[in-house]
């Protein structure tokens, strides 16, 4: 088993510690090995931020540690989407990302996570977790293994809300009925 996935945003989205969480989950609770890249501009907040993963069953995964054909990307907002292609299933953020402005030939699943989270925690803050919650639904990671990985590295008083906005990413998801993904 090998999965290839991008994340891209814009700073201060949260783009690098969605990156974190996933592959740290992967890694420590589920056993996988985990290769990371991260880029991201100069500017402090509002710069373009991508975060590249290939997760494997197999140890010896460092032929390289850039993704080559990502079977999955993870779009929080527009900007630099002329890089984007040839991906398999696209998780957008469908407040902030137009579906017109996706590739054509990939299966889009859009998660309103910026609204969700404005609506759950009136901010929008953990629609980065929203986002990793409904893309838990892949089974490439678990719930569990996200809630570990976040539980090990946020601050006490920033875990619980990121745990209740993965669940709620997920039950959007599954709401949603797409078992299929």
């Amino acid at each position: 088993m090998r999965h290839e996935i991008i994340i891209v945003g814009r700073g201060g989205q949260g783009i690098l510690f969605m990156g974190y969480i996933l592959g740290l989950a992967a890694s420590k609770f589920m056993g996988y090995s985990v290769v990371s890249y991260q880029s991201y501009s100069a500017e402090t907040r509002g710069g373009r931020t991508r975060c590249e993963l290939i997760i494997s069953d197999e140890e010896d995964i460092i032929d390289d540690i850039r993704v080559s054909e990502a079977e999955y990307a993870i779009i929080m907002y527009d900007g630099g989407l002329e890089k984007i292609r040839g991906y398999t299933k696209v998780f957008y953020n469908s407040g902030l990302v137009a579906v017109s402005a996706l590739p054509e030939e990939c299966e889009k699943i859009g998660v309103p996570a910026t609204r969700i989270a404005l609506e759950e925690f009136g901010s929008t803050i953990p629609a980065n977790m929203v986002m990793l919650g409904a893309f838990a639904l892949t089974r490439i990671v678990t719930l569990e293994s996200l809630a570990g990985a976040v539980r090990e590295v946020s601050r006490s008083e920033w875990a619980d809300m990121n745990i209740k906005a993965l669940n709620i990413g997920f039950k959007f998801m599954k709401s949603l009925s797409l078992i299929h993904i």
